[in-house]
């Protein structure tokens, strides 16, 4: 069976108190095959579930041909690009922790690839069709209630927790939100790489963090003008180590599965790009979730909501 889950992400725009929780070798959550579960402050990670991972060393995404009318499409191109790159571009040290395992020296076995934009802008996996890692950005209305800035939905298998697909998007309405693309970032402003390097986190199959852990990039709250987001902290690294260890055993396949498609529903395959390599190196992951239903009986969707 595959599913689809929402994760929500940079849900709060107000700074919260820092309640006590139980302390771990690590901040780190990581997504789950758990349909309901939602995070506590005893319970920050699910424990019971398959943890979500891609099964090659890279990851091929498309941005959305429109992009927005507050960031140009080759702008955005290269924001997207730097996100991705900043979480493979950090080693994996046996001095981030214990949890670090297999990850003595090295980079991440995970890196991600622009296959070139794409005209489709639904968030959609299409079985026996092609399809498009996409990042979309939403200049008109945002359908996602409770969800403040960006959304990455992820599509996985139920057995294993294989990634088959992950779709990010990113609330642009410039009569909602301002999102700043150079520095200084404007008062009032959302910095956009900030946004992307945490939605990214979760693609690579990371949840949000614990909830004492507010240094991180994969912290869920986010006010204007910060830009602490930009780079991963140790904490980011040591979850994206984690799951992709410099020693695992995989090939890069960029390709999305089915092709890569260039039409919504699967339909006019990009001759752009039908890109395999063997070899690469850096990565990482997804969100976090809660629902409604997507892609009939194969997959769910959840959304993760504001406090």
């Amino acid at each position: 069976m595959i599913r689809s889950w929402h994760s929500s992400s940079l849900l709060g725009l107000v700074a919260v108190g820092v309640l006590a929780w139980a302390p771990r070798a690590a901040a780190f959550c990581r997504t789950t095959t758990t349909e309901n579960f939602v995070p506590t402050i005893t319970k920050p990670c699910d424990d019971a579930g398959q943890p979500l991972s891609w099964a090659t060393r890279c990851v091929g995404y498309s941005v959305q041909r429109s992009a927005s009318s507050q960031v140009g499409l080759e702008r955005a191109r290269q924001i997207v690009a730097e996100a991705f790159a900043e979480w493979s571009a950090h080693d994996c040290l046996a001095t981030l922790g214990p949890t670090c395992s297999g990850a003595a020296s090295g980079k991440p076995s995970m890196t991600a690839q622009d296959l070139g934009p794409v005209d489709c802008d639904a968030v959609e996996y299409v079985q026996g069709g092609s399809n498009a890692n996409l990042v979309v950005f939403r200049d008109g209305d945002w359908p996602h209630d409770g969800v403040a800035l960006a959304l990455t939905t992820v599509t996985f298998k139920l057995d294993g927790g294989e990634i088959y697909d992950a779709d990010v998007e990113v609330q642009s309405n410039p009569a909602e939100v301002k999102l700043a693309i150079d520095d200084p970032v404007p008062a009032g402003a959302y910095d956009l790489r900030s946004i992307l390097v945490h939605e990214f986190g979760h693609v690579f199959g990371l949840a949000h963090t614990q909830p004492a852990n507010t240094t991180a990039t994969m912290f869920e709250r986010y006010r204007t003008g910060q830009t602490f987001m930009r780079d991963v902290s140790a904490d980011d690294v040591c979850g994206l180590c984690n799951v992709y260890p410099p020693t695992r055993k995989a090939t890069c396949a960029p390709t999305p599965r089915g092709g890569l498609g260039n039409e919504c529903g699967g339909g006019e395959k990009d001759k752009g790009c039908g890109c395999s390599t063997p070899g690469a190196g850096a990565g990482g992951a997804a969100s976090l979730l809660l629902g409604a239903g997507l892609l009939a009986a194969f997959a769910r969707r959840r959304r993760d909501r504001a406090r």
